[in-house]
């Protein structure tokens, strides 16, 4: 965790902790920083100075080309001459902040798809609070966390809220793929300066996807003296083993499979025992029932919004008090890759495909939509050209039900690459759309880390390398008529030959859900029905107890509304507030 506060004038607070690092200009302490320390060595920030700049970096960088290592002066340089080419340039797992004298200006970048969330604020002396963790803005700046009510009500509504705002008030998010810019008597503003590749496929240089999943596990872990990769029997997670294997990563990492023994579509156990033995790792299985979803738990963590993850704490703590040492490890899993994939195949492709004057692939791309989503031709191609006419733009989650609200909803708040959907380019590319809205909605949920395992979070799937492949790929060549996420499966089973990764069916947690609900109906009760939501008038008392009846005799309708209020009010339970 990193945390910083400056002043350009040199007007910083009094802070009961000790500083680790600060910068210091014509005599003036300008910027103080505060660094918890990392498990790995890798990760300790490195300060430095030249006549120009001053700067921070934490984490590693490489080049994007040959994937070699970065020195920091080069990546200084890149900073403050081309952000707009920073990206295009260096990939990694970093955050850093420059200080350039001379423009006398702050500059605020971090790893562009999501690994390393920023958080900002102004402080009551006009200095600025820079943090990648919320929780640390109370802890060491002094905030009181107070909710925001504006972001809470979007998120009931429509799964989200602004992606620069967060459900504490005044504490603002910078989005993934945006740089934060701080001249001298002005606020701070945003800039977008990572520029993917969405449309130019024809000089595109597309590489084997497990080929680069390799070389990104092989940087990213390479110091890492243990690895727990969550196993399923599905194709990320797999992928992700093989990946591993080719990295050499394998020996020092162990595999652990959630499961749940009373329901077949979640017990993946015996085919994710046979990737890891395969794959060379151990393996270790965590009965998914030992604490269900919805159960009471002590330790709550401090987030900077609401998420289903909350749903889930008594879950994960017992999962970490099970797993003992390995909860220590760096934690990777195959999030992100259905939204980057395009699982479920998008019916714009193949208008995509007739864009780009591949006419023969339209034709059967339409013919491959029909028969995976079982409807007629006529149909498939009415509902093809229907897309070509939607924005995408905003979130993507499924609208709250109305009964159960008193307010009514607004318009749905904006997403964090709308401002590329909205580029001339992609006007006739709704699957192209498509995939940068459900890569935003992907890239919002990896802002809020939950868990409560101490070890860091990796998601091989949402780097920069991973990022940009997929982005450069034709949505069309994703899928086939009976399977999508193609491109991925058919790399994974060249290098393993492992038959799982062609199964079409996926695990449920639906079932354990409802279970949670109807063991801890009392405590679902006592949180969402007398909690803020219900008092400040935003939720109908009454239309939220029907939903919660329904879900404990079973039903499944309704379960979204019920955790999205579970998960706020376990959002506000967590803010510190005060001192």
């Amino acid at each position: 965790m990193s945390y910083c506060i400056v002043s350009m004038e040199g007007r910083l607070p009094e802070i009961s902790c000790d500083s680790t690092f600060q910068w210091s200009l014509a005599g003036h302490i300008i910027a103080r920083f505060y660094q918890t320390q990392p498990q790995n060595e890798a990760w300790w920030p490195r300060i430095g100075e030249n006549e120009s700049e001053l700067w921070f970096i934490s984490g590693r960088l490489y080049r994007s080309g040959n994937f070699s290592a970065v020195d920091d002066k080069e990546i200084v340089e890149a900073v403050v001459d081309d952000l707009n080419g920073f990206a295009n340039r260096f990939w990694g797992t970093y955050f850093l902040m420059v200080y350039n004298k001379k423009a006398d200006c702050l500059l605020v970048v971090s790893e562009p798809c999501g690994q390393v969330p920023v958080f900002y604020r102004i402080g009551r002396l006009g200095e600025l609070h820079v943090g990648t963790s919320a929780g640390a803005f109370s802890k060491i700046g002094g905030f009181l966390q107070h909710p925001n009510s504006g972001y809470l009500r979007s998120y009931l509504c429509h799964g989200s809220g602004d992606p620069v705002e967060t459900g504490i008030e005044g504490l603002l998010h910078l989005p993934a793929g945006r740089a934060l810019s701080w001249d001298r008597g002005h606020l701070p503003t945003q800039r977008r300066f990572w520029f993917p590749n969405l449309q130019d496929y024809a000089n595109s240089v597309v590489r084997d996807p497990i080929e680069v999943l390799s070389s990104v596990l092989y940087l990213a872990l390479g110091d890492e003296v243990s690895i727990m990769l969550e196993l399923s029997d599905g194709l990320e997670s797999s992928s992700l083993a093989i990946g591993l294997q080719h990295s050499g990563r394998n020996d020092r990492t162990v595999a652990v499979t959630h499961f749940d023994p009373y329901y077949a579509s979640s017990n993946e156990l015996n085919v994710a025992r046979s990737v890891a033995k395969q794959c060379g790792i151990a393996h270790r299985s965590c009965p998914l029932l030992d604490a269900l979803p919805f159960a009471p738990c002590q330790t709550l963590p401090v987030v900077p919004q609401p998420s289903p993850q909350l749903c889930f704490l008594a879950q994960m703590r017992s999962m970490a008090d099970s797993l003992g040492e390995d909860a220590l490890s760096v934690v990777i899993n195959g999030h992100g890759a259905d939204a980057l994939f395009l699982a479920p195949s998008p019916l714009g492709a193949s208008v995509d495909a007739l864009a780009h004057l591949r006419v023969l692939r339209a034709a059967s791309a339409l013919r491959d939509l029909a028969i995976l989503y079982g409807w007629p031709l006529t149909s498939t191609l009415r509902k093809a050209m229907g897309a070509l006419g939607q924005s995408h733009g905003g979130t993507f989650a499924q609208p709250f039900c109305t009964d159960a609200l008193r307010f009514e909803p607004g318009p749905r708040p904006a997403g964090a690459c709308d401002d590329l959907i909205a580029g001339r380019d992609l006007r006739f590319k709704p699957a192209k759309r498509y995939q940068l809205a459900v890569l935003a909605a992907t890239l919002d949920e990896t802002v809020v880390d939950a868990r409560l395992l101490t070890g860091r979070l990796f998601l091989p799937f949402l780097s920069q390398p991973l990022v940009e492949l997929v982005l450069s790929m034709p949505p069309h060549s994703l899928f086939s008529a009976f399977h999508n996420r193609l491109s991925v499966r058919q790399s994974a089973y060249h290098a393993s030959a492992l038959h799982n990764l062609w199964r079409r069916d996926v695990g449920d947690t639906t079932q354990a859900a409802l279970k949670g609900i109807a063991v801890h109906q009392d405590h679902v009760r006592a949180t969402c029905l007398n909690g803020w939501c219900v008092s400040e008038g935003v939720i109908e008392r009454n239309g939220l107890e029907k939903l919660i009846n329904r879900a404990v005799l079973g039903h499944a309708a309704g379960l979204v509304e019920i955790a999205r209020v579970f998960a706020a009010e376990m959002f506000l339970s967590g803010l510190p507030r005060g001192r």
